[in-house]
């Protein structure tokens, strides 16, 4: 994501689907400190299992699993072309 300028600094993350909740990268987490060991497990309510502070976006990574039960994973950006057409309220 940092390559190719979706993200800007520790802006936007990742999460995917897993067991009965997710993993998610930490709140701050930036491209450079990013690895394999980076996810944090965090169980349907969003609690942490085990070391690590998920996301403070956490909760909207859940709710949208919840709504949308095909998702497997989920890629939150900051890119400044998908910011403009979210102002403009355009697919």
């Amino acid at each position: 994501m940092d390559a190719h300028h979706l993200t800007d600094l520790s802006s936007g993350n990742i999460s995917c689907r897993f067991a009965s909740g997710a993993l998610i990268l930490p709140s701050g987490a930036t491209a450079d400190a990013i690895g394999p060991d980076s996810f944090v497990e965090v169980d349907g309510e969003g609690t942490a299992r085990g070391a690590g502070r998920p996301s403070r976006e956490t909760a909207m990574h859940l709710a949208i699993y919840q709504r949308v039960p095909q998702a497997p994973a989920i890629v939150h950006t900051h890119a400044d072309h998908c910011v403009a057409l979210a102002c403009c309220e355009r697919a």
